[in-house]
């Protein structure tokens, strides 16, 4: 017989995500097609990390997203009005109509043995025209529709391949690429268009009349020994075609293939150039070409149209951009959610986050700022290419260097001044220490400064390795790494070397003048509780190479390594974080504001900024569930380490072959860092029976997660099926029959008369 058992689990983890990434731009990805109800309205489609109908109803200065589409990526949309549109993909080739704004869609019937949607133009929800690339050879047909798809007709039968082409009417347009050729019958025939002298193809083309003309075109450049670049060539002609002004921009600093050329007037006409970066423009007839200020020279663009001789213009990065009523006139930046490589990252307990930017090539790169806990961003300019390092002092005064220049700002971070010369060597890190004084670790040199950054003196100097983790503290003590651990008690005016054997230092952390731990070269964690007299090794299980140490008081400290591990009871224990970081082990910097809510980021190669409301571990750790019979009830009993936000547990039950129960509710404790247990008893179960129980967690904002299952046997349980003699036998008019199972199940009993 089985009889009631002890069962003991204990858990390691339970709920979400210990870490949530950060989304410092919602939509950053691309505006790939858009459409201008009025200068204020704007409908578009965006792609990012899916394809979506997004609206702005301010000119292109704020969005929202309507809903998502049906394709993966949207390779061209063709809209007739804000809500009827069409939107294509490739790969398989697939079409989709939409006649209210994104909400519903409907698939278009596309004609079979094409890989790939070159373009699209449609005047009506029946009438179009595409430009398709065959799924088998190089080939490139015209294809037309007039009843909305279910029905196609191959228009440019010579095969010549193209890349594009334009409709100005139903009847007239051009097919562009190698050659330039021309239809006025709706695609019935066509004729080749002679080009300019110098052209090779036409990409671009637009008429203001029969005489005012302008084309765009590429010129490829080799670059020795295995690349080349597209350099733009114009073409604008005031007689039809007789004659042309041709330019070549090969020997020009614009790259770039010119499309979607537009003639505003007479005198001036405009594209962007696909493939590189900005805008090409001339106002005086083709005499004269520029690609503009920034920042419209600055953005890959996708798409342009012209309103009231307005240039509104999308592309990469989500960017969107509105000239003046002259093009020559500075442009206004509506949107840009282009997100550069992080490299400089500080936080304080405020709740204030800085973090800087790479933009290589650039004389500016961007300052991410938020003033709650990472809930909220906005961006910033930051006047070099890279803000390598921040150090925020206070919310009135916040540091970032470049490589060679400090500046200094408040936390709006508006505005920056150079503080201080331009120094000698590259500077790894800032620290200002809590009486004011600011050092700096440079690649050859600690220095110092005790004036705000005006005057700077050379503290320490060697040839080999450069100075980062600056730990100072309120009473002059303080730590530094470089070739070896210095240490100074006078605030970083004078340092002298920790004897060290055993291992090279590459980081440390320290919390106090005496406690911190050591990260040697050798991948190693060491700690010392002597300001460096003795250090001690650190192993725990699953350990096996340690990166960074980030110590947030005496009790709280993170390390990254082969896997981002966490303590808060001094590193008696430590846990394993979930690896925040897609396709790497853990992170560079790590900022607690309090014991639970925290951010880490990630500095270069894979960017990224994460925030924990629960210190990195579990919210609920649940380290003891067990279930046993005690007389004529269950007692069920489990224990909790720490809790974040914990409103309680839902006590469920089933038998064998039953479905879960909630029987009782147990209030939890919100948020504790101490052991906390659990009890409840089961009276309504009667043996025999075989019973599972679990718990539900539940948070204060909803979110669950179910524990794992423990079982319990009621009574005596049968370990295997019989049935027993009937009493009375023979019988009149009834009789009974006993039967054992092993496990709840449906039975029937069947008597037969042997006579």
């Amino acid at each position: 017989m089985k009889r009631s058992i002890l069962f003991f689990i204990v858990m390691a983890s339970l709920l979400f995500g210990q870490w949530s990434e950060v989304d410092i731009y919602p939509l950053s990805g691309q505006i790939t097609k858009f459409y201008l109800s009025d200068s204020l309205n704007i409908t578009a489609v965006y792609h990012g990390d899916s394809s979506a109908v997004i609206k702005s109803s301010d000119g292109g200065r704020n969005w929202s997203v309507v809903a998502k589409t049906p394709v993966v990526y949207a390779g061209d949309v063709s809209f007739i009005n804000k809500d009827t549109f069409f939107i294509g993909a490739s790969y398989p080739v697939a079409v989709y109509i939409t006649i209210n704004g994104g909400l519903t869609w409907t698939e278009v019937p596309f004609p079979p043995g094409y890989g790939n949607i070159y373009h699209m133009q449609f005047w009506d929800t029946k009438f179009g025209y595409a430009l398709l690339r065959a799924r088998v050879g190089t080939y490139t047909a015209l294809v037309k529709t007039t009843d909305g798809g279910l029905n196609w007709s191959v228009l440019d039968s010579t095969w010549i391949q193209s890349t594009s082409f334009k409709f100005v009417s139903r009847n007239e347009g051009w097919l562009l690429g190698v050659k330039l050729r021309h239809t006025t019958d709706g695609g019935n025939s066509f004729t080749d268009i002679a080009l300019p002298a110098g052209f090779q193809g036409c990409s671009s083309i637009d008429k203001l009349s029969d005489s005012i003309i302008v084309l765009g075109s590429k010129k490829v450049i080799q670059i020795p020994p295995y690349f080349t670049e597209n350099a733009p060539q114009v073409a604008f002609s005031t007689n039809g075609g007789n004659t042309w002004n041709y330019q070549d921009f090969s020997s020009s600093y614009l790259r770039g293939i010119p499309t979607d050329f537009k003639l505003l007037d007479e005198n001036t006409a405009i594209s962007f150039l696909a493939g590189g970066n900005g805008v090409f423009f001339t106002t005086d007839r083709g005499q004269n070409w520029s690609g503009g200020q920034i920042p419209q020279r600055s953005y890959q663009f996708l798409d342009m149209h012209v309103l009231d001789n307005r240039v509104f213009i999308a592309g990469s990065g989500s960017v969107f951009l509105a000239s003046g009523q002259n093009i020559v006139d500075p442009w206004d930046l509506r949107l840009e959610c282009i997100l550069l490589e992080h490299r400089g990252f500080d936080a304080n307990n405020t709740g204030s986050i800085v973090v800087g930017t790479y933009n290589p090539g650039s004389y500016k790169s961007k300052v991410y700022i938020s003033t709650d806990r990472g809930k909220k961003w906005r961006t910033e300019y930051f006047p070099d290419e890279v803000g390598m390092n921040v150090e925020i002092a206070s919310d009135s005064l916040v540091f970032i260097s470049s490589q060679y220049q400090i500046y200094k700002s408040d936390i709006s971070c508006k505005v920056f001044q150079p503080v201080g010369p331009v120094f000698s060597h590259f500077i790894e890190e800032i620290k200002v220490a809590p009486n004011g004084n600011i050092l700096v670790g440079t690649f050859r040199n600690l220095q110092l400064s005790t004036d705000g950054g005006q005057t700077w003196s050379i503290k320490h100097s060697n040839t080999t390795t450069p100075y980062t983790s600056i730990n100072m503290f309120a009473d002059g003590t303080g730590f530094v790494v470089s070739d070896g651990l210095y240490k100074t008690m006078d605030h970083g005016v004078s340092w002298t070397a920790v004897s060290i054997s055993g291992f090279t230092p590459k980081h440390a952390g320290f919390y106090d003048n005496k406690n911190g731990f050591i990260v040697g070269k050798d991948a190693k964690l060491y700690r010392t509780r002597n300001s460096g007299g003795t250090f001690e090794v650190v192993n725990f299980p699953g350990l096996t190479s340690a990166s960074y140490i980030f110590c947030f008081d005496s009790l709280n400290y993170f390390l990254s390594g082969n896997k981002p591990y966490s303590t808060y009871d001094g590193g008696y224990s430590w846990k394993e974080n979930e690896s925040i970081i897609p396709g790497a082990a853990s992170f560079h910097k790590v900022h607690m504001f309090d014991h639970f809510d925290g951010i880490a980021a990630n500095l270069g190669g894979v960017p990224g900024i994460w925030i924990t409301s629960n210190r990195g571990n579990t919210p609920v750790e649940l380290s003891a569930f067990t279930a046993f019979q005690f007389g004529d009830k269950v007692m069920l009993n489990w224990t909790t380490e720490t809790e974040t936000n914990n409103m309680g547990f839902e006590i469920e039950r089933r038998y064998r072959h039953g479905d879960w129960k909630t029987i009782a509710f147990s209030k939890g404790s919100g948020t504790s860092t101490k052991r906390i247990y659990y009890g409840y008893d089961d009276h309504e179960p009667k043996a025999p029976a075989i019973l599972y129980y679990r718990l539900k967690q539940i948070d204060y904002d909803g979110r669950f997660s179910y524990s794992d299952e423990v079982e319990v046997i009621l009574g005596e349980v049968p370990e295997n099926y019989s049935i027993n003699q009937n009493y009375p036998n023979p019988f009149n008019p009834s009789t009974k029959v006993s039967f054992s199972l092993p496990e709840e199940n449906e039975v029937v009993i069947r008597v037969f008369n042997t006579m």
